[in-house]
């Protein structure tokens, strides 16, 4: 009997929730058998620059390869706690993937300055 479970990530920038001078959030969802948990990446970014059938930046620049950057280190970050967790026998969900970020720090990479941009 096989026992796999369907597991994928998804970025995307939350536009709903732009911010008056024009940044929206950057988001990951995280599904494990049709079952989604969202997670708030604490970054802001240009919705212009966002490409949604990527899930990365587009163009050129230090904000873009290091966001892009940081989009490729939380992908492998969340894909070696789904890996863990299957080797524990512990139940996978996306709850479960969301709960083992390590908080308050989150995921290692890009910082953020006081106005929520990426430097």
């Amino acid at each position: 009997m096989k026992n796999s479970k369907s597991f994928s990530v998804l970025f995307w920038a939350n536009k709903s929730k732009a911010t008056v001078n024009g940044l929206v959030p950057l988001y990951a969802r995280v599904t494990v058998d049709s079952k989604r948990a969202e997670i708030s990446l604490k970054k802001k970014l240009n919705p212009k620059k966002w490409d949604p059938r990527s899930g990365f930046m587009k163009g050129s620049g230090d904000e873009v390869r290091i966001t892009n950057k940081y989009i490729n280190e939380v992908g492998n970050n969340l894909f070696e706690i789904y890996v863990g967790l299957s080797r524990c026998d512990r139940p996978v969900t996306a709850e479960a993937i969301k709960d083992k970020i390590p908080w308050p720090g989150r995921f290692t990479g890009t910082q953020q300055n006081a106005a929520g941009s990426i430097r």
